[in-house]
């Protein structure tokens, strides 16, 4: 996996940070699909906003390549509680899938749903170690809502 800081843009009147990086990630898509999407690593475009003041980190995510076949949309919204020393985590998706499917376009949204689903995890973990590294914020423990 790798990340290229495409742009940020700080945003002193606000206390904000305007950051959009390009993420390549292996591709892990089984055989039928690879097929449609015959790469070894896709690309995800990721933008987010910090907001210091008051101490909330928006991330929005799409991904760029095979957005024709499969577009998956992620919105997350990182806030400090304001009572506890940890982090409220709100996500939201969207998955667009592509007519070029045909009869297996079912199959399609099926493991989408299930591959992203066991994703969710893992990518939240992801992003609150670069809330640590970015942010300074501490994120010692999470709770999901």
């Amino acid at each position: 996996m790798g990340i290229e800081l495409v742009e940020e843009v700080p945003l002193p009147q606000w206390q904000c940070v305007y950051r959009k990086r390009k993420l390549q990630l292996k591709n892990n898509t089984p055989g039928f699909i690879k097929r449609f999407a015959n790469a070894e690593y896709f690309d995800v475009i990721e933008e987010s906003l910090w907001d210091k003041a008051n101490q909330v980190l928006y991330v929005v995510g799409r991904n760029q390549s095979f957005a024709h076949l499969v577009l998956i949309e992620d919105f997350l919204l990182f806030r400090r509680h304001d009572d506890h020393d940890h982090c409220q985590v709100t996500q939201t998706g969207a998955c667009t899938v592509g007519g070029s499917f045909g009869f297996l376009r079912g199959t399609v949204e099926g493991f989408v749903r299930e591959s992203y689903g066991k994703s969710v995890k893992k990518a939240q973990e992801h992003l609150v170690d670069r809330l640590d590294e970015e942010c300074g914020a501490r994120t010692s423990s999470m709770s999901t809502t």
